[in-house]
């Protein structure tokens, strides 16, 4: 596709040899064809294309072609994370994940993906995500498939964390999940490092303050200086939490 470095080596004729970058076209220029367009084939059909073009002017054409470097991928991250949107994941962005296995061949992932975006919502079922791949051709023909990418986290699976290719659909459901597993996600950078709350009330100090993602509500009382001695009332805590949809959900603990 636009922005692949693609070498191109003759075999027979070492002085043909060439490297081009895909153009927004999707073509490339190659000695002694002109210009050629390759966006959406698979290498060896790229290379099957520009034998049979070089047909008429070379006898028995012999080439190579190769990826010399891979254009940045970008991917729609879309459902229960933090920022959906259209993402550029950079080969030279990706480095390891710490608390997470993942693959060291330097191709983005899933969970590259899903940080860039900046992270799971509670509500994310990462049991069932739902990946959307164009296949290789000119038609519009796409493969849709689901991971398990809970596997990852709890058993370190990590044929669950799939590569990905340029233009793949990521969608994380919504679904209630049981409290160990939240707990094992939260733990995870899956889940936003930071979060912003609001503590108001009978208490030493109120406003906003930022906590890891993974804090209980007792903690995040007392990083404020916790309750006042004689008139905060800890049997009656309120929990409200604006949702994405816009609703409002209300709790209340002791």
């Amino acid at each position: 596709g636009p922005g692949d470095l693609i070498s191109v080596s003759f075999q027979n004729n070492e002085f043909l040899n060439t490297k081009v970058v895909v153009l927004n076209d999707g073509t490339i220029s190659i000695p002694n064809v002109g210009t050629i367009k390759i966006e959406g084939l698979t290498i060896d059909q790229a290379e099957n294309k520009i034998k049979r073009d070089l047909n008429p002017n070379i006898i028995s054409p012999n080439i190579t072609l190769g990826v010399e470097q891979q254009r940045p991928i970008r991917v729609s991250v879309l459902g229960e994370v933090k920022n959906p949107g259209i993402y550029t994941v950079d080969f030279a962005e990706i480095s390891s994940i710490a608390g997470l296995p993942t693959k060291s061949t330097g191709a983005p992932t899933i969970i590259e993906a899903i940080q860039k975006s900046g992270g799971i919502t509670q509500d994310a079922d990462l049991s069932n995500i739902q990946i959307i791949r164009k296949l290789p051709g000119s038609a519009s023909e796409y493969k849709k498939a689901n991971v398990n990418l809970l596997k990852v986290i709890v058993d370190g699976n990590l044929e669950n964390n799939l590569f990905l290719f340029y233009g793949d659909r990521i969608f994380i459901p919504k679904a209630i999940t049981l409290n160990q597993e939240k707990a094992k996600i939260a733990a995870t950078n899956l889940s936003p490092k930071v979060i912003d709350v609001y503590i108001t009330g009978e208490v030493n100090g109120t406003g906003q303050i930022s906590l890891p993602s993974n804090t209980p509500l007792i903690q995040a009382i007392m990083a404020v200086g916790g309750p006042k001695y004689w008139r905060g009332n800890t049997g009656d805590v309120e929990l409200i939490r604006i949702n994405r949809n816009g609703t409002v959900t209300n709790k209340k603990y002791r």
